[in-house]
């Protein structure tokens, strides 16, 4: 629909780069005027692919988060939770606080990931 204040600019293209242009616009959740007013002015489009990647690293996150507490509770009373002997304990405790510190690790990995997106 045409706006008074507004102008229009015509671009000429072949119909593979059209289709181009119209599939990175999808991508994007942008309609074809928006996504080139973005490209051409120097905007970053991203997208949403680029989205549910991010949620999905936020979630591995959470995951890990949760993964951690519970080694954190077999932690507290391995004896009672796997049924081992006292020596056998010991070592289960410190395998875990071994797994406990590389989950910590990606998590802050995950974290410097998602800083980035």
């Amino acid at each position: 629909m045409p706006c008074p204040d507004k102008k229009a600019a015509r671009v000429y293209l072949s119909n593979p780069d059209y289709t181009t242009i119209e599939t990175a616009a999808k991508m994007a959740g942008l309609s074809i005027s928006h996504y080139m007013r973005e490209v051409c002015l120097g905007g970053q489009v991203k997208s949403f692919e680029h989205e549910e990647f991010k949620l999905e690293l936020i979630k591995t996150r959470a995951d890990l988060g949760r993964l951690g507490g519970l080694f954190k509770a077999a932690l507290a009373d391995p004896e009672k939770i796997f049924q081992r002997s006292p020596e056998d304990a010991v070592r289960i405790k410190s395998d875990f606080r071994n797994l406990l510190r590389e989950i910590e690790t990606r998590q802050t990995e995950l974290r410097k990931l998602v800083a980035k997106l």
